[in-house]
């Protein structure tokens, strides 16, 4: 979902994140414990097909206490070339910040951008450590790189870096696309309060000029 075609169910809910709160304060003021948004459920990884490419939702779709890309943190892809060679593996990095970020998760995926294979995987993703996996998308050939419930704890300065290698689609292949999504989490057990974040490149092939 983009956040132009979300914008509209924004104040819808803001008002429902409000209405939640309202909840917890209740409950917290008669000692009830028995309301827990599962805010914390996805550590070890999002549902799949949250990267906000080709018609998915990104981590706004259940942290929506602000607007998508908003606050002081960033979400960044880094290493990934203008121009592809084909064949080429490219150590990719997923890097996400915000100065009150407990927490963090993100979801990446990379699609061929056009053509007749749109939306379908392009190359290969592997991950570096056990920060990452790699979840191949049931009856579907997509493949989704998240984090692990290890890979959810910041580092210094309040960010997270997660590393993997794409391996870049054979010879003749088109422009492909990178959607990754992610979240800024604040780890009190609900879904408020929390910075969700998306962005995508897109990467061509680099054309080979014949011998003479």
């Amino acid at each position: 979902m983009s956040h132009t075609s979300a914008r509209p169910k924004v104040e819808e809910r803001r008002f429902a994140a409000r209405f939640l709160r309202g909840i917890l304060a209740a409950s917290l003021l008669v000692g009830v414990g028995s309301f827990t948004p599962r805010g914390n459920a996805y550590l070890d990884g999002p549902p799949l097909g949250m990267t906000g490419g080709f018609g998915e939702d990104t981590c706004y779709s259940c942290h929506f206490d602000y607007g998508l890309n908003q606050g002081e943190g960033s979400l960044e892809l880094e290493g990934i070339p203008d121009t592809y060679t084909a064949g080429a593996a490219y150590p990719i990095t997923v890097r996400l910040t915000h100065p009150r970020m407990e927490r963090g998760g993100f979801e990446l995926a990379v699609r061929f951008s056009e053509g007749d294979g749109a939306g379908r995987q392009a190359g290969s993703l592997n991950a570096d450590d056990d920060r990452v996996a790699v979840v191949l998308a049931e009856g579907s050939s997509v493949q989704y790189a998240r984090q692990t419930e290890d890979g959810s704890i910041p580092e210094g300065e309040l960010a997270i870096r997660w590393t993997l290698r794409w391996m870049a689609p054979n010879e003749g292949a088109g422009p492909v696309v990178f959607h990754v999504a992610g979240n800024a989490g604040n780890y009190d057990e609900s879904a408020l309060g929390d910075f969700a974040y998306a962005t995508q490149i897109t990467s061509r092939p680099r054309l080979i000029r014949p011998e003479r």
